[in-house]
């Protein structure tokens, strides 16, 4: 195994056994939890395995965590994920650097929202598909792609593999360190992923 990817690592419940081997009670369950999970984690990098794993273990050998976001967002219409994505760039990129994070991109419903926040099919909306790929890959931030493909026509190929070409063309500054300039609130220049 050279990759592992975790969704559900947090250590959020308490535990008030006093008669469990790995705590004392109420008081250290949840502490002991997560050190066993860094445990984990950092044995899992001296191997050399890459760890995509949300929540707070970054620095505890993980590879990526999540940007922050709220799943239920993506069920707004298009054009508001394009911005909230913007904000959650904005926001996420004071913590880590961009190779650091990853984000979300729904190709098929999630959370709800139908049709008016779906990008499948994704030759119907290709301008909000592309607006994802590249204000994701333009921070240097990789996405989660929710969907059974990333293209559906030779259009829609052709508009990922344009963006494809332009990350890897810039790849290098694209993964460096970001000065935040303006927050997004979708006026202005904002604007440009809408319709």
């Amino acid at each position: 195994m050279s990759v592992f990817e975790n969704d559900g690592s947090y250590p959020g419940n308490v535990c008030a056994s006093t008669t469990h081997a790995h705590h004392n009670g109420l008081e250290d369950s949840q502490w002991k939890q997560y050190a066993q999970i860094q445990g984990l984690y950092k044995w899992m990098r001296s191997q050399g395995i890459y760890m995509n794993v949300p929540d707070f273990y970054i620095n505890s050998g993980t590879n990526k965590t999540g940007i922050g976001y709220r799943e239920v967002n993506w069920s707004l219409p298009r054009a508001r994920q394009l911005v909230l994505g913007r904000q959650n760039l904005y926001d996420g990129l004071w913590k880590t650097i961009p190779s650091m994070s990853w984000t979300f991109v729904p190709l098929t419903e999630y959370h709800g929202g139908g049709e008016a926040a779906t990008l499948e099919p994704l030759k119907d909306h290709l301008v909000e598909y592309e607006g994802h790929m590249m204000q994701n890959y333009g921070s240097g931030v990789q996405a989660c792609y929710r969907g059974p493909r990333l293209y559906d026509t030779p259009e829609t190929k052709a508009v990922v593999a344009k963006v494809i070409k332009w990350y890897k063309q810039y790849r290098n500054i694209l993964n460096s360190d970001i000065i935040h300039l303006k927050k997004t609130f979708g006026k202005g220049l904002g604007r440009f992923f809408t319709r």
